[in-house]
């Protein structure tokens, strides 16, 4: 999650609870409609208006230019709506947001409620794009559905992690570990000690009991344990 997004929608996360990601949908889905816009409303719009010079006589170049600038600000409408259709994982809910320049609307499931969690691919090229419908399964037979969320499958990752806690509590810091690690160091070492002490013991014991044995079988040896 970039800084940008935390600062963003932070103010629409409920109190009490904490930011950790946000799911988009899917920045192929409003790339499509502005092509269908960019091609449509405005490519072909300019063609004629300055191909013909009856329509170009009969509309002022003035009315055109209000035509122009009510259709830029429908694309940045739809930007704005694109952008601000997610859902917000906190570290004990999800958060769909759906806000637009006109209205705002939110509505949450808390963890324990999630039943189970899915994925609705329409064909390959949702394979291939990752892109796909996330699906929450609540308690009950309602559904909470995102619809072209971008990499569906990372977006249940993380939705899993979170429900069983926070970053904070599964990862081991830098400290703990070094902690932990000259822990082991020292028993592996105590352990490694009391090895050689003891193999080093074993080893004399075993050649002091060769010597007497080689003693007493040599001619002429007295055997001095009497």
């Amino acid at each position: 999650m970039n800084k940008f997004d935390s600062d963003f929608f932070k103010k629409y996360v409920p109190e009490g609870q904490e930011l950790l990601h946000i799911i988009h949908i899917h920045p192929i889905v409003i790339l499509q409609n502005l092509v269908v816009e960019l091609a449509l409303l405005l490519a072909l719009p300019i063609y004629f208006y300055y191909s013909s010079s009856t329509i170009h006589d009969k509309i002022p170049f003035w009315r055109f230019e209000i035509y122009l600038f009510l259709l830029f600000s429908k694309i940045i409408y739809d930007i704005f709506n694109w952008y601000n259709d997610v859902w917000i994982i906190t570290n004990s809910a999800v958060v769909a947001l759906d806000r637009s320049m006109l209205k705002s609307k939110t509505e949450s499931v808390n963890f324990e409620n999630i039943e189970g969690l899915g994925v609705d691919e329409n064909g390959l090229m949702d394979k291939l794009l990752k892109k796909g419908g996330l699906v929450i399964h609540k308690i009950g037979e309602e559904e909470f559905l995102l619809e072209d969320c971008i990499n569906p499958y990372k977006a249940i990752d993380i939705i899993e992690q979170a429900s069983s806690g926070t970053p904070e509590e599964n990862n081991i810091t830098e400290e703990r570990f070094n902690m932990i690690l000259e822990a082991l160091s020292g028993v592996v070492g105590d352990h490694e000690k009391e090895k050689f002490s003891k193999s080093y013991k074993d080893k004399k014991d075993e050649i002091k009991k060769k010597v007497i044995e080689n003693a007493e079988k040599s001619e002429g040896t007295v055997d001095l344990r009497e």
